[in-house]
């Protein structure tokens, strides 16, 4: 393919073709993140029988400015081979937003968030070398204050270690159909915001948020036909409901309660998953959307608008069959 414009925490897709009888592995690589490709039968049934692949990938909001993209592929003896892939990355503006903590949030959900992950965060600090975090006695205001810090950033990077370890397998089958469901009710924050979380007229830290917060609505349904692959309580996350959409794409609903799915059930769009709020970060009956490629958060709000998925899905896969001379096999993906 030869068009692959893409907008920071946004996705991408390339369509490559690779020789060699001993191929292992391939796909793309953005400065130092690789995305796994898959053979492009998966996308459509057209490609079978050919040598063509494809991968789906990002570009990180936190990524250097100008990260190198390049397809590559490597044979299982190790020999390796890579190509430039021509690409245009647009901006996202990254907009600040005011979250206001209050006692009840700090002395309530923070601390439990604290001792129900204690165990998981000694045995990575032992791990990486550090000091272990230590049992809290009672806890004064001063002392939350200093909890949530270490909840939002210790905790934090533990929850999306987890998140890259539970993550880490490619479906090279595709699961999804068409475009994904828009998630309804508010957006109380969206990808991309700078958060800062503030108390009293202090601020007290910040974070970058990598999914949508959704609230006005107590239902949190499946954005698309996916297989549970996990339910699991995920540090600042919560209780989280993970959907595989195949190739490399997953959905995740975090913050949530009253799971009504099983790991390994096949779920199509709009199924019931779970109720909004009561773990994690929620804000009452909020909840937390969020996708994934190959392990990489990336923008939900691309996979929600058809006409983006039109255009850098349908159209380019279109686009290639003629270019290749490949007979029409229909398939709205």
């Amino acid at each position: 393919t030869t068009q692959h414009n893409i907008r920071r925490g946004g996705s991408q897709l390339v369509l490559y073709e690779a020789f060699d009888i001993n191929l292992g592995f391939h796909g793309v690589k953005v400065g130092s993140n690789t995305f796994l490709g898959v053979p492009a039968r998966s996308l459509d049934p057209s490609f079978r029988g050919t040598n063509i692949y494809g991968a789906f990938f990002s570009v990180a909001l936190t990524d250097s400015e100008k990260p190198q993209i390049r397809v590559f592929a490597e044979d299982h003896a190790g020999n390796a081979n890579s190509l430039p892939i021509y690409h245009k990355i647009l901006p996202t503006p990254i907009r600040p937003e005011r979250i206001q903590l209050t006692e009840n949030f700090l002395q309530g959900p923070v601390i439990e968030m604290y001792e129900a992950n204690l165990d998981a965060l000694q045995a990575w600090a032992r791990e990486i070398g550090q000091s272990e975090p230590k049992p809290l006695g009672s806890v004064s205001l001063e002392l939350s204050l200093s909890v949530f810090k270490f909840v939002n950033q210790a905790l934090r990077n533990w929850s999306d270690l987890e998140l890259s370890r539970l993550l880490h397998e490619i479906r090279t089958d595709r699961v999804w159909d068409g475009p994904f469901l828009p998630v309804a009710g508010t957006v109380r924050s969206a990808f991309g915001r700078k958060l800062f979380y503030d108390f009293k007229g202090e601020t007290v830290d910040t974070t970058l948020q990598n999914g949508y917060e959704i609230s006005g609505t107590r239902t949190v349904r499946a954005t698309n036909r996916g297989i549970v692959v996990f339910v699991k309580n995920i540090g600042v996350y919560g209780t989280t409901v993970a959907l595989d959409h195949g190739l490399g794409i997953y959905s995740l609903y975090s913050w949530v309660s009253d799971v009504r799915v099983d790991v390994g059930d096949e779920v199509e769009a709009g199924k019931v998953l779970a109720s909004a709020g009561g773990s994690g970060f929620s804000r009452g009956n909020s909840f937390l959307v969020h996708m994934r490629i190959n392990e990489k958060p990336v923008s939900p709000r691309e996979w929600w608008d058809r006409s983006w998925y039109y255009a850098h899905i349908i159209e380019k896969i279109g686009k290639v069959k003629r270019d290749l001379g490949l007979a029409e096999v229909r398939n709205e993906l």
